[in-house]
């Protein structure tokens, strides 16, 4: 399905919007889902019931070539309609939502199917119960085909006169996005050839009970939301290629955890499904950031479509390598100690070494203004140790805006200090002004008074000198 994403690309180009491609064909594969829901309805007789099947497998692919045009058209309309600087917001919100509401409606289907089953004995009557299921999504899924018709679309840019064999060159011409696919493919593949062991594993050889496996999914569902809240705004101000490092490094070592769970004691499994959720969530947004920042604007349904099916090709081929290599380590012993690494669990290991060498050719992409992996790390750590256990999920929705809101509040709050102090500084001048000022008059008063002291003295001896030459004339006058 993922290659008929490149036909996908040729349509868009056609019609000249991809909201009306997106429209149209999602409404189809409504459409096919209803059929399948209306399947049971329909009467064959005995010698052709197998046509059934096939009815149902055709419904099914042509269902398939719909979601995978829909969905070209949609990433090219959402990647120019969301601001760069708020995908990971917005992708991460998304995502919370599909995954809270995935995980409702699956647990209250579960139950009604449980309800159902207990009110109808025979096959058919049951089989009326997944009837209603698939119609009340099919309602629901055509309500959401009329609500897309609510958001506008930016105009769509110009190929120039280019023609559809060209443009699929264009993204292997690119350096940066060619590398960005050798990346994806590289991590697909390492990952695909042991995921779909880890049930096997499970079930064969740890002997979990269904229902533990269950609880496991919801365990890994809730680690998804949890990461997804946290790193849908951490990936807005680091960029995603430091977040695919950041998030790569903790999806590596999952297959390891594997190696030490056994039937008796698998409590590691609880660890592994938590640790997985958390962080692939990140690298499902990293992927999607990277590829839409790398993609022109120009011609980005050919990236987008080109990207979807050479990764979609390698990524059908890795379950049959995990295959084949299952078998090559059947019955080999790697190490025989404390904890026994033989058969699948090598498998686990070479899958951890494969998604080690896939993560160090992130460094081959170069992203413009991007942060750099070093400068991501001595923020983290810079900021680590003042973020409490509880704040994690909400660290880069919260824990990182309070950081922000805290500087700035300090910086206001030193700003007022030091206008304080200015204006205590400007008091207290004008105070001493003021005190020298009255000291200076103070000191003139005195002046003053002791002038006219001194006066009133010299006058006064002046005076009892005159008395004294008169009195002294008068008697030489008498003798």
């Amino acid at each position: 399905a993922n290659l008929i994403q490149i036909a996908g690309s040729f349509i868009v180009a056609k019609v000249g919007s991809r909201k009306k491609v997106c429209l149209i064909y999602l409404f189809v594969h409504r459409m096919m889902w209803a059929c399948v829901a209306a399947l049971p309805l329909v009467v064959f007789s005995d010698r052709l019931d197998d046509v059934r099947v096939w009815i149902f497998l055709a419904l099914l692919m042509v269902a398939s070539i719909c979601a995978s045009i829909t969905g070209i058209a949609w990433t090219s309309w959402v990647a120019d309609l969301v601001p760069k600087d708020f995908r990971g917001r917005f992708f991460s919100r998304r995502n919370i939502v599909a995954q809270v509401v995935g995980m409702t409606m699956a647990v209250a289907g579960g139950r009604f199917i449980d309800i159902w089953s207990t009110l109808h004995d025979s096959a058919q009557m049951r089989g009326y119960g997944f009837m209603i299921l698939f119609g009340i999504g099919t309602v629901f899924g055509i309500a959401g085909v009329f609500t897309l018709r609510r958001i506008s679309e930016p105009e769509l840019s110009s190929t120039n006169g280019e023609s559809f064999l060209s443009q699929l060159k264009m993204p292997f011409q690119d350096h940066n996005f060619r590398m960005f696919i050798v990346f994806s493919v590289a991590w697909g593949f390492a990952t695909g050839i042991v995921g779909p062991f880890f049930s096997v594993y499970m079930i064969n050889t740890l002997r979990i009970p269904f229902s533990v496996i269950t609880l496991f999914g919801v365990v890994a569902g809730i680690a998804t939301i949890l990461g997804t809240r946290l790193w849908g705004g951490l990936i807005d101000r680091i960029g995603p290629k430091p977040l695919s490092v950041l998030c790569g490094l903790g999806g590596c070592f999952t297959p390891v955890f594997w190696i030490f769970a056994s039937p008796e004691n698998y409590t590691i499994i609880w660890v592994s499904h938590f640790v997985s959720g958390f962080f692939f969530s990140g690298i499902g947004l990293a992927a999607t950031g990277m590829m839409m920042n790398l993609a022109p604007s120009r011609n980005n349904t050919v990236f987008f479509a080109v990207f979807a099916a050479v990764t979609g090709m390698f990524g059908a081929l890795a379950p049959i390598a995990g295959g084949a290599l299952g078998e090559l380590f059947r019955g080999r012993v790697l190490y025989d100690g404390f904890v026994a690494i033989s058969d699948i669990r090598i498998l686990f290991l070479t899958s951890t070494a494969l998604r080690l060498l896939a993560l160090t050719l992130v460094n081959f992409i170069k992203i413009p203004d991007a942060v750099s992996v070093r400068s991501m790390f001595l923020s983290i750590s810079r900021y680590q140790r003042f973020l409490p256990l509880y704040s994690i999920p909400s660290f880069a929705s919260s824990g990182m805006s309070s950081v922000e809101n805290g500087t700035a509040n300090m910086s206001r709050s030193i700003v007022a200090v030091e206008r304080m102090i200015d204006d205590i500084l400007r008091r207290g001048g004008d105070l001493s002004k003021a005190v020298v000022f009255r000291v200076r008059s103070f000191d003139r008063r005195i002046d003053e008074k002791l002038d006219r002291h001194e006066q009133f003295i010299d006058q006064t001896i002046d005076r009892m000198k005159g008395f004294f030459k008169k009195n002294r004339g008068s008697r030489g006058g008498g003798e």
